[in-house]
Protein backbone atom coordinates (compact mmCIF):
# COMPACT_ATOMS: atom_id res chain seq x y z
CA UNK A 1 0.00 0.00 0.00
CA UNK A 2 3.11 2.53 0.98
CA UNK A 3 4.45 1.55 -2.78
CA UNK A 4 1.37 2.63 -4.43
CA UNK A 5 0.57 5.54 -2.57
CA UNK A 6 4.42 6.46 -2.89
CA UNK A 7 3.70 5.66 -6.99
CA UNK A 8 0.49 7.64 -7.08
CA UNK A 9 2.83 10.74 -5.52
CA UNK A 10 5.50 10.36 -7.96
CA UNK A 11 3.25 10.74 -10.81
CA UNK A 12 1.40 13.39 -9.58
CA UNK A 13 4.57 15.05 -9.21
CA UNK A 14 5.52 14.19 -12.57
CA UNK A 15 2.55 15.50 -14.32
CA UNK A 16 3.02 19.05 -14.26
CA UNK A 17 5.85 18.85 -15.77
CA UNK A 18 4.87 16.41 -18.59
CA UNK A 19 2.27 18.87 -19.72
CA UNK A 20 4.32 21.52 -19.40
CA UNK A 21 6.91 20.49 -22.05
CA UNK A 22 7.26 22.77 -24.93
CA UNK A 23 5.72 21.59 -28.60
CA UNK A 24 7.42 24.45 -30.14
CA UNK A 25 10.74 26.96 -29.37
CA UNK A 26 10.67 30.80 -30.03
CA UNK A 27 14.30 31.99 -31.52
CA UNK A 28 16.36 34.66 -30.13
CA UNK A 29 16.03 37.49 -32.67
CA UNK A 30 18.05 37.23 -35.94
CA UNK A 31 19.25 39.77 -38.03
CA UNK A 32 18.99 40.03 -41.88
CA UNK A 33 20.92 42.82 -44.10
CA UNK A 34 18.67 43.69 -46.96
CA UNK A 35 19.72 45.12 -50.14
CA UNK A 36 16.79 45.39 -51.42
CA UNK A 37 15.57 47.80 -48.65
CA UNK A 38 18.95 49.22 -47.83
CA UNK A 39 18.78 48.45 -43.97
CA UNK A 40 19.22 45.90 -41.41
CA UNK A 41 15.48 44.14 -40.05
CA UNK A 42 15.22 41.39 -37.21
CA UNK A 43 13.12 38.70 -36.66
CA UNK A 44 12.22 35.88 -34.58
CA UNK A 45 11.45 32.40 -35.28
CA UNK A 46 8.92 29.66 -33.87
CA UNK A 47 9.51 26.38 -34.91
CA UNK A 48 7.52 23.11 -33.50
CA UNK A 49 9.80 20.50 -31.98
CA UNK A 50 10.04 16.59 -33.15
CA UNK A 51 8.57 17.52 -36.30
CA UNK A 52 9.72 14.76 -39.01
CA UNK A 53 9.62 16.92 -42.61
CA UNK A 54 9.65 20.47 -42.59
CA UNK A 55 7.21 20.65 -45.94
CA UNK A 56 4.33 19.04 -44.22
CA UNK A 57 4.30 22.41 -41.96
CA UNK A 58 2.38 25.54 -42.77
CA UNK A 59 4.34 28.78 -41.85
CA UNK A 60 3.21 31.97 -41.11
CA UNK A 61 5.03 35.31 -41.27
CA UNK A 62 3.36 38.03 -38.59
CA UNK A 63 4.12 41.89 -39.15
CA UNK A 64 4.56 43.55 -36.51
CA UNK A 65 5.72 40.28 -35.05
CA UNK A 66 7.16 42.22 -32.01
CA UNK A 67 3.42 43.64 -31.00
CA UNK A 68 2.34 40.24 -31.59
CA UNK A 69 4.53 38.41 -28.99
CA UNK A 70 4.37 41.61 -26.19
CA UNK A 71 0.82 42.05 -26.47
CA UNK A 72 -0.74 38.67 -27.45
CA UNK A 73 1.70 36.32 -26.53
CA UNK A 74 0.73 35.03 -29.68
CA UNK A 75 4.08 32.38 -29.46
CA UNK A 76 2.21 30.68 -26.12
CA UNK A 77 -0.87 30.70 -27.82
CA UNK A 78 0.39 28.88 -31.42
CA UNK A 79 2.78 26.24 -29.22
CA UNK A 80 -0.68 25.85 -26.66
CA UNK A 81 -3.12 24.78 -29.78
CA UNK A 82 -0.09 22.69 -31.17
CA UNK A 83 -0.24 20.62 -27.45
CA UNK A 84 -3.47 20.37 -27.58
CA UNK A 85 -3.64 18.79 -30.61
CA UNK A 86 -5.79 21.73 -31.98
CA UNK A 87 -3.95 22.87 -35.16
CA UNK A 88 -1.49 20.84 -36.94
CA UNK A 89 2.29 22.10 -36.52
CA UNK A 90 3.27 25.61 -38.04
CA UNK A 91 6.35 27.50 -38.34
CA UNK A 92 5.45 31.48 -37.39
CA UNK A 93 8.08 34.32 -38.07
CA UNK A 94 7.82 36.84 -35.93
CA UNK A 95 8.94 40.54 -37.97
CA UNK A 96 10.28 43.50 -36.20
CA UNK A 97 9.03 46.33 -38.03
CA UNK A 98 11.68 48.56 -35.58
CA UNK A 99 15.50 49.61 -36.32
CA UNK A 100 17.19 46.54 -34.88
CA UNK A 101 19.82 49.62 -34.24
CA UNK A 102 17.83 51.85 -32.59
CA UNK A 103 14.25 49.57 -31.27
CA UNK A 104 12.81 53.28 -30.78
CA UNK A 105 12.61 53.87 -34.65
CA UNK A 106 9.41 51.89 -35.73
CA UNK A 107 9.43 51.38 -39.96
CA UNK A 108 5.99 50.36 -39.95
CA UNK A 109 4.27 53.18 -41.39
CA UNK A 110 5.81 53.22 -44.53
CA UNK A 111 6.91 49.63 -45.05
CA UNK A 112 3.21 48.19 -44.60
CA UNK A 113 1.78 51.00 -47.22
CA UNK A 114 1.60 48.63 -49.82
CA UNK A 115 5.55 49.09 -50.56
CA UNK A 116 6.52 47.04 -53.23
CA UNK A 117 10.22 47.02 -51.87
CA UNK A 118 9.18 45.84 -48.52
CA UNK A 119 6.97 42.64 -50.84
CA UNK A 120 10.34 42.30 -52.50
CA UNK A 121 11.79 41.70 -49.21
CA UNK A 122 10.03 38.89 -48.34
CA UNK A 123 9.99 36.77 -51.55
CA UNK A 124 13.83 37.84 -52.50
CA UNK A 125 15.50 38.01 -49.13
CA UNK A 126 13.71 37.03 -46.29
CA UNK A 127 12.18 33.60 -47.64
CA UNK A 128 15.51 32.37 -49.35
CA UNK A 129 17.45 32.75 -46.16
CA UNK A 130 14.90 31.03 -43.86
CA UNK A 131 14.56 27.90 -46.28
CA UNK A 132 18.43 27.93 -46.37
CA UNK A 133 18.83 28.04 -42.54
CA UNK A 134 15.87 26.34 -41.91
CA UNK A 135 15.95 23.31 -44.82
CA UNK A 136 12.22 24.50 -45.43
CA UNK A 137 10.75 24.07 -49.07
CA UNK A 138 7.40 25.96 -48.90
CA UNK A 139 5.44 26.63 -51.96
CA UNK A 140 2.51 29.31 -51.96
CA UNK A 141 -0.31 27.17 -50.60
CA UNK A 142 1.58 26.78 -47.31
CA UNK A 143 2.22 30.39 -47.01
CA UNK A 144 0.15 33.02 -45.02
CA UNK A 145 1.50 37.02 -44.00
CA UNK A 146 -0.87 38.31 -41.67
CA UNK A 147 -1.37 42.02 -39.57
CA UNK A 148 -2.99 43.94 -37.54
CA UNK A 149 -4.32 47.86 -38.51
CA UNK A 150 -1.34 48.82 -41.04
CA UNK A 151 -0.22 45.05 -41.41
CA UNK A 152 -3.43 44.25 -42.45
CA UNK A 153 -3.31 46.31 -44.97
CA UNK A 154 0.08 45.25 -46.04
CA UNK A 155 -1.18 41.79 -45.95
CA UNK A 156 -4.01 43.11 -48.51
CA UNK A 157 -1.35 44.57 -50.39
CA UNK A 158 0.29 41.05 -50.72
CA UNK A 159 -2.24 39.29 -51.93
CA UNK A 160 -2.11 41.74 -55.29
CA UNK A 161 1.74 41.85 -54.99
CA UNK A 162 2.72 38.56 -54.12
CA UNK A 163 0.06 35.52 -54.85
CA UNK A 164 2.19 33.46 -56.42
CA UNK A 165 4.42 33.74 -52.84
CA UNK A 166 1.58 34.10 -49.99
CA UNK A 167 -1.46 31.53 -50.49
CA UNK A 168 -3.00 32.66 -47.88
CA UNK A 169 -3.39 36.35 -46.22
CA UNK A 170 -5.08 37.50 -42.48
CA UNK A 171 -6.69 41.08 -41.95
CA UNK A 172 -7.21 42.23 -38.56
CA UNK A 173 -8.61 45.50 -38.77
CA UNK A 174 -7.31 46.58 -42.04
CA UNK A 175 -6.51 50.32 -41.51
CA UNK A 176 -8.60 53.22 -41.70
CA UNK A 177 -11.64 53.65 -43.58
CA UNK A 178 -9.38 55.86 -46.68
CA UNK A 179 -6.86 52.74 -46.68
CA UNK A 180 -9.05 50.32 -47.23
CA UNK A 181 -11.45 52.22 -49.58
CA UNK A 182 -8.14 52.28 -51.42
CA UNK A 183 -7.52 48.69 -50.72
CA UNK A 184 -10.71 47.82 -52.67
CA UNK A 185 -10.39 50.03 -55.41
CA UNK A 186 -6.89 47.95 -55.89
CA UNK A 187 -8.60 44.70 -55.46
CA UNK A 188 -11.66 46.08 -57.71
CA UNK A 189 -8.64 46.87 -60.69
CA UNK A 190 -6.38 43.75 -60.44
CA UNK A 191 -7.22 40.19 -61.99
CA UNK A 192 -8.40 37.75 -59.48
CA UNK A 193 -6.16 35.56 -57.77
CA UNK A 194 -6.21 32.50 -55.69
CA UNK A 195 -5.12 33.42 -52.71
CA UNK A 196 -7.54 32.47 -49.39
CA UNK A 197 -8.55 34.94 -46.87
CA UNK A 198 -8.98 35.81 -42.97
CA UNK A 199 -10.51 39.19 -42.46
CA UNK A 200 -11.72 40.51 -38.63
CA UNK A 201 -13.34 43.57 -37.77
CA UNK A 202 -14.74 45.12 -34.37
CA UNK A 203 -17.96 46.32 -33.85
CA UNK A 204 -17.08 49.16 -31.55
CA UNK A 205 -15.25 52.06 -32.80
CA UNK A 206 -13.27 50.46 -35.63
CA UNK A 207 -13.25 50.48 -39.54
CA UNK A 208 -16.70 48.30 -39.82
CA UNK A 209 -18.44 49.94 -42.15
CA UNK A 210 -15.86 50.13 -44.96
CA UNK A 211 -14.29 46.81 -43.81
CA UNK A 212 -18.05 45.33 -44.20
CA UNK A 213 -18.23 46.94 -47.71
CA UNK A 214 -14.37 45.67 -48.87
CA UNK A 215 -15.75 42.25 -47.07
CA UNK A 216 -18.99 42.19 -49.30
CA UNK A 217 -16.87 43.13 -52.61
CA UNK A 218 -14.37 40.46 -52.10
CA UNK A 219 -17.39 37.91 -51.78
CA UNK A 220 -18.70 39.46 -55.08
CA UNK A 221 -15.41 38.80 -56.81
CA UNK A 222 -15.26 35.23 -55.78
CA UNK A 223 -12.41 35.32 -53.42
CA UNK A 224 -12.59 32.53 -50.18
CA UNK A 225 -12.91 34.25 -46.91
CA UNK A 226 -12.96 33.80 -43.85
CA UNK A 227 -14.65 36.89 -42.35
CA UNK A 228 -15.65 37.39 -38.66
CA UNK A 229 -16.75 40.69 -36.44
CA UNK A 230 -16.20 41.01 -32.68
CA UNK A 231 -17.77 42.90 -30.19
CA UNK A 232 -14.68 45.06 -29.60
CA UNK A 233 -12.45 48.43 -31.06
CA UNK A 234 -9.27 48.98 -32.63
CA UNK A 235 -7.57 47.24 -30.03
CA UNK A 236 -5.74 44.21 -28.51
CA UNK A 237 -8.71 42.54 -27.10
CA UNK A 238 -10.10 42.60 -30.91
CA UNK A 239 -7.14 40.88 -32.35
CA UNK A 240 -6.05 38.61 -29.52
CA UNK A 241 -9.52 37.15 -29.61
CA UNK A 242 -9.62 35.38 -33.10
CA UNK A 243 -6.38 34.26 -33.28
CA UNK A 244 -7.64 31.10 -32.06
CA UNK A 245 -9.71 31.37 -35.21
CA UNK A 246 -7.28 32.39 -37.56
CA UNK A 247 -5.01 29.64 -36.52
CA UNK A 248 -7.59 26.84 -37.01
CA UNK A 249 -8.56 28.31 -40.65
CA UNK A 250 -4.90 28.13 -41.90
CA UNK A 251 -3.86 25.17 -40.03
CA UNK A 252 -6.74 22.67 -39.13
CA UNK A 253 -5.61 19.73 -37.27
CA UNK A 254 -4.29 16.74 -38.88
CA UNK A 255 -2.27 13.34 -37.81
CA UNK A 256 1.21 13.30 -39.61
CA UNK A 257 0.78 9.66 -40.38
CA UNK A 258 4.43 8.15 -38.89
CA UNK A 259 7.04 7.74 -41.68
Amino acid sequence: MKYLYGLILLLCWQMPVLAATPMAALSDNQRISSQILGYDLQYRVLAPLFIKSAEAVKIIFITDGQNYLEHAKFDQVIASMITQQHISPVIAVFVDSRDPHDLSVDRRNHQFMCNANYARFYRDELIPELEKRYNLHHSADSRMIMGLSFGALNAGCFGILLPETFGYLAMQSPASDKHVKILAKVYQEAPQSAVKMFMTIGTRNDNTRAGRAFHRQLVKQGYEISYHEVPYGHNWDNWRSTLDLLLRWFSPYQSIPEV
